[in-house]
């Protein structure tokens, strides 16, 4: 059978006292106040398929800090950045590469377009609830995907991370955060069907 996912109070231990391989205190250290960390492992019975969610702030949490800020002037932009050959990465890297490889595309985009709210919607996708004056500046995002896209290599084996982005402006005063993220997934959708290198914005 499959063996049983780690408890919460190994996965606390773990936390407190440091683990093997898994450095928490790097993942971690970019989090802004507001932040809701989530962290789970398992994996499956060959032990070579894992799965890393790292959530600054779970769907949830997001939902909270977009209703804060909808009815405020200005634009909020809905920015999706989807790991699509996540399975892949974790197969041959295991755990702890990816969940670094996720935690610094995080910082990546915390860095390029600061002042926003970010989170894990699941393990591939990052989702970043971005309020500005002008909204997204395009050349300043295809700089940050192109950096996202640099290769990974450890111990002589060398993957580079496939990445889409997808891009909804918030539409009327008070349009509900779920209305906003389905036009953001539909845009997904078309970023990965044409493997684009830009963002595809919803229109």
């Amino acid at each position: 059978g499959m063996p049983p996912p780690s408890t919460p109070q190994e996965i606390l231990d773990i936390k407190n006292n440091g683990p093997n391989v898994f450095h928490y205190r790097e993942i971690f250290r970019s989090s802004a106040p507001q932040s809701n960390h989530n962290l789970s492992v398992g994996g499956k019975n060959n032990g070579t398929d894992y799965y890393v969610s790292l959530g600054y702030q779970n769907q949830a949490g997001l939902v909270k800090e977009y209703d804060l800020l909808v009815g405020k002037e200005g634009q909020i932009d809905l920015i999706l950045i989807k790991i699509c050959n996540y399975h892949q990465i974790a197969s041959i890297f295991g755990d702890e590469v990816l969940a670094r490889m996720i935690s610094s595309k995080i910082d990546k985009l915390q860095a390029t377009l600061a002042g926003g709210v970010v989170g894990c919607l699941n393990n591939k996708l990052i989702g970043y609830i971005y309020p500005s004056d002008e909204g997204v500046d395009i050349p300043l995002m295809r700089k940050m995907l192109a950096e996202m896209r640099l290769p990974y290599e450890n111990e002589g084996i060398r993957i580079s991370p496939v990445i889409a982005c997808s891009v909804a402006q918030k539409q009327g005063q008070i349009e509900p955060f779920g209305s906003l993220l389905r036009r953001a997934n539909g845009a997904m959708y078309h970023a990965e069907d044409t493997k684009s290198e830009d963002a595809v914005w919803h229109n």
